[in-house]
């Protein structure tokens, strides 16, 4: 089969685009829903997405962790029941 022909959409869209799949789901977040972008806009907001990307890559973005709650001292644990 045709290796154009074994291609998704998206897959044909980012070859196009010229952006892999994190790239273009960036573009896509900032683009939609669709504003009218001349092609230098287009260019521009790709050229944003790259350096945007690479930076988080570069700082190994972090998410914060959930605080979890805290543990109510009434409630007893195992451990601590044999104690008392």
């Amino acid at each position: 089969m045709d290796f154009a022909k074994q291609l998704n959409e998206e897959e044909r869209r980012g070859i196009r685009e010229q952006l892999d799949d994190e790239q273009l789901a960036i573009f896509d977040i900032l683009t939609r829903p669709s504003p009218k972008l001349t092609k230098q806009e287009r260019e521009q907001v790709k050229r944003i997405v790259r350096e945007l990307l690479d930076t988080l890559k570069a700082e190994r973005l972090v998410l914060p962790q959930v605080a979890q709650p805290a543990a109510d001292p009434r409630r007893r644990t195992r451990r601590n029941s044999r104690s008392a």
